[in-house]
């Protein structure tokens, strides 16, 4: 599946990648979330491939919403994978490669391989290693619980079960990390698989929602976790002591990413955030404030060759850091 909405600059690259899948029974479904910038009925009747089906919104449903119907209404397959027009796959085998796990672990309700990162701003790549010590088939219990420690689920490079992801309802309201939400209440209870190799291409550049600083977008975002807890209370798989610090860990892991990220993006909403932090979750601010690891942030982020040295060699998201000195260079 392709989300498109205004990117018809990129849309061919994602559909080439999609198209050149030596998977044989794919179905590639474009969802133009009613574009404005071109004609993107124009791109795909160009390349005449009968694989491809297009629909377009009558009215722009907005991101969580467009991807709620591709997976429901539009598409018919049994597994489903969603790309944005301005990601792509390098892999085309990584269907096929899927398939093969879906088939050898009938449990198995999810796989994914890794991204490359490319940062539009300097059109520079990276791969982060934050999975390469991870088994081909893996327990979704564990993953899950251990997911605050760095794990990463970009939706380019995730594979799923569409029928099990209808029951869910992926995507079925309007939210930030909707992605993290779907794939994290998909694999509790079941196992996932993982191909130890690059698969795609997750580009990020100004626009990206990762970068949106206003406040009523960042009481939004840490909300997907609490929607996760709350499901996974329901599955009676984990026990409440566990799950509450799931839920503690998982929140303070996305609180001190946003600090970080303001330090960089807006110094200016960096008190208020703060402030809504120790409002919202005052043991989750007081645990931050004397983290070792956040004070040695501190201490070295005023020295690029030093976070840049720290994020990749020990936290292992080296693209984490340099997307925010990109545009921390772009400001000056």
């Amino acid at each position: 599946m392709i989300s498109v909405y205004n990117q018809m600059h990129c849309l061919q690259k994602a559909l080439n990648s999609a198209l050149s899948q030596d998977y044989s029974n794919i179905e590639v479904v474009i969802g133009d979330d009613c574009s404005f910038d071109g004609n993107v009925k124009m791109i795909v009747e160009k390349n005449n491939d009968s694989r491809i089906k297009y629909f377009r919104n009558e009215q722009n449903l907005g991101v969580s919403r467009n991807f709620h119907r591709m997976v429901t209404t539009y598409s018919s397959g049994d597994y489903a994978i969603m790309l944005n027009a301005d990601d792509y796959w390098i892999d085309n085998q990584f269907i096929s490669k899927s398939m093969a796990i879906f088939q050898e672990d009938s449990e198995v309700v999810l796989v994914f391989g890794d991204v490359k990162i490319h940062l539009e701003g300097n059109d520079s790549f990276f791969e982060d290693k934050m999975h390469k010590s991870l088994p081909r088939i893996i327990d979704g219990n564990q993953f899950f619980i251990y997911y605050n420690k760095g794990y990463s689920l970009p939706h380019l490079c995730c594979l799923y079960n569409r029928k099990l992801a209808e029951q869910l309802n992926f995507y079925d309201h309007d939210g930030l990390s909707e992605d993290w939400e779907a794939f994290l209440k998909i694999i509790i209870g079941k196992k996932l698989g993982y191909l130890n190799s690059t698969v795609g291409v997750l580009t990020r550049n100004s626009h990206n929602f990762t970068k949106i600083t206003n406040i009523e977008h960042l009481n939004k975002a840490y909300k997907y976790i609490i929607s996760v807890y709350k499901y996974a209370k329901t599955q009676n798989v984990f026990d409440s002591e566990t799950l509450d610090k799931w839920r503690f860990l998982m929140l303070k892991r996305h609180h001190i990413k946003w600090i970080v990220k303001l330090h960089f993006l807006d110094k200016n909403k960096l008190a208020q955030y703060k402030i809504l932090v120790k409002t919202e979750h005052p043991e989750i601010y007081k645990s931050i404030l004397w983290d070792k690891r956040y004070w040695g942030y501190l201490m070295i982020r005023k020295s690029p060759f030093l976070l840049r040295w720290v994020f990749k060699n020990i936290l292992h998201q080296e693209s984490f850091i340099a997307d925010l000195l990109v545009h921390r260079n772009k400001r000056k």
